[in-house]
């Protein structure tokens, strides 16, 4: 075999290896159309007061904030829990954006009362973090935005969960 072969056996294994991998890179900005989509596939109109609601990271810094204004006493320290949040995403895949990544707000109890005084009717959550942080994470929802948020279709958010994850690099 001579070298003009050997080149041209060498150079066809390159682009096989090439288109290979361009095959399994997925741009970031199509990730985001995909997960944009799914959070409206996997939600759906709120039903009722004690079912968990989805929210993208977005929408939770402006119920962070509406619970701080409100003086209600859990919330979250965001700066500190978005930090995590985006280190946790980039672990598994890519952070998107803050518009695009949810989590989940689990309801525990309907709560009426701040600083020891009584007042407006809120709802206290667990704020799902997928691990990403630990310890038990609670934040104080305002009752009528709590009911204008999206409950969860489990079944469809688990597949939705499971393709992100498979998504590996992204370019």
């Amino acid at each position: 075999m001579n070298k003009k072969q050997l080149k041209k056996i060498r150079r066809a294994k390159l682009l096989k290896k090439k288109q290979h991998i361009s095959k399994n890179i997925i741009s970031s900005e199509a990730i985001r159309e995909i997960m944009k989509s799914r959070i409206e596939l996997y939600s759906a109109p709120a039903n009722d007061g004690m079912t968990q609601r989805i929210v993208t990271l977005d929408e939770l810094k402006v119920l962070n904030q509406e619970s701080e204004d409100l003086g209600y006493n859990r919330g979250l320290l965001w700066d500190e829990f978005l930090k995590e949040m985006k280190k946790g995403f980039n672990e598994i895949g890519q952070y998107l954006g803050a518009d695009v990544h949810t989590t989940i707000l689990v309801p525990l109890m309907v709560h009426e009362h701040k600083g020891g005084e009584k007042c407006d009717k809120h709802i206290r959550c667990e704020v799902f973090s997928d691990y990403f942080i630990q310890g038990f994470l609670t934040l104080d929802v305002a009752w009528d935005s709590f009911m204008e948020l999206r409950t969860i279709n489990v079944p469809v958010a688990k597949q939705a969960i499971s393709e992100y994850r498979k998504f590996g690099k992204v370019a």
